[in-house]
């Protein structure tokens, strides 16, 4: 199983509140598309400050 199911069936088992567990899950995939956004068109690095002064 990967982490995905790995966690569902955690879930599921332990009763937890499924809307929130897909909700945090969603929250991750955006933050993740968004990183990726901002390095990959944006051309961003955070640790990168070359057009900084």
């Amino acid at each position: 199983m990967n982490d995905f199911t790995t966690e569902l069936v955690k879930t599921l088992l332990k009763v937890k509140d499924i809307i929130k567990f897909f909700r945090q899950l969603v929250e991750s995939a955006v933050n993740q598309l968004l990183l990726y956004e901002l390095i990959e068109f944006l051309d961003y690095n955070k640790y990168n400050h070359k057009d900084s002064i």
